[in-house]
């Protein structure tokens, strides 16, 4: 098998500047799946990649190519020979994959805000960080825009910072009961993949370049030692340190 993982490139303190790509490294390590990396910064080589939708991860397993990080997990919990990320329990592998769904639909939108809204020049001088400072101005106008329309269609791009820090540390305080309920993890006491999706979010939103977000991750000792579980039993060559 010859696995290479398309992803955005990293920045300081992830394994990459996209959560979506550091959930598929660490299900693809948890799994015991050996890969190759190819960074990718954007333009016509991700619609080549992923036709029609050009968004990354993508999963390339000796010619074909898988989108998607939860469709990349889905065929490593089926081809891997390491960790069962899925509970036996039927109604805890449900709650497994729904906790995994709201990560990524629900969580991951506070990092884009608080990436992208409330605190874009740090985090667009670590996302631009190959190109002539003189142009990240610019660069980073052009990508922001549209950005923002993401944020202010799905809805939390309309509210005021204090009511999004708000809102985050309700989820956070929501996650640390779960895992001091679970015996450590988010569901049944185990590693499963609600652990890899929510340790993708809360890592890109403790990295320094967030520091609203970090402070209140690090407030919650209960959160900082469950990633730091999480980050041990799913780090890899290509993954950066929980810091």
């Amino acid at each position: 098998m010859n696995a290479t993982l398309h992803q955005f490139f990293p920045i300081p303190g992830q394994g990459s500047m996209s959560s979506f790509c550091v959930k598929a490294q660490r299900t693809l390590n948890a799994c015991g799946i050996p890969f190759g990396v190819q960074n990718q910064q954007g333009g016509r080589v991700l619609q080549t990649l992923n036709p029609g939708v050009g968004k990354l991860p993508v999963l390339e397993v000796d010619g074909r190519h898988i989108a998607d990080s939860t469709a990349i997990a889905d065929w490593a919990l089926a081809n891997g020979d390491g960790a069962k990320l899925v509970p036996d329990d039927p109604l805890l592998a449900d709650e497994a994959r729904w906790l995994e769904d709201w990560s990524d639909e629900s969580l991951y939108w506070f990092g884009v805000y608080l990436r992208w809204k409330a605190g874009f020049p740090a985090f667009r001088d670590a996302a631009l960080v190959t190109i002539p400072a003189i142009l990240h101005g610019p660069v980073g106008w052009v990508l922001r825009r549209p950005m923002m329309a993401q944020l202010h269609g799905q809805g939390i791009g309309r509210l005021p910072l204090a009511q999004v820090l708000s809102l985050l540390e309700g989820h956070y305080d929501r996650l640390a009961r779960r895992i001091d309920a679970h015996d450590g993890f988010l569901v049944g006491g185990q590693l499963t993949m609600a652990d890899i999706a929510v340790f993708a979010m809360l890592q890109a939103q403790h990295a320094e370049i967030c520091p609203l977000s970090r402070e209140r991750v690090q407030a919650r000792p209960t959160l900082v030692d469950w990633a730091r579980r999480v980050d041990a039993a799913t780090a890899g060559e290509h993954t950066a340190a929980w810091a």
